[in-house]
């Protein structure tokens, strides 16, 4: 199996895996078994550490999507 053969492979169980995952992650949702996203996690928690004060709007708003 030549090298693009592999990384094409990678890439497209890569995109399966995501597509899973995320779909898992909705059905967990709805049900109501998952609040919020890990990243919005960590965003809140250096928020109550008082660690984001100084940062601009910019580097935390794609996070706490």
């Amino acid at each position: 199996m030549g090298f693009a053969r592999r990384a094409f492979h990678g890439a497209l169980g890569g995109l399966g895996g995501t597509i899973v995952l995320t779909g898992f992650r909705e059905a967990l949702a709805r049900v109501g078994a998952v609040g919020t996203s890990a990243p919005q996690q960590v965003v809140s928690r250096l928020e109550e550490l008082g660690l984001v004060d100084d940062w601009s709007p910019g580097p935390g708003a794609p996070l706490s999507r």
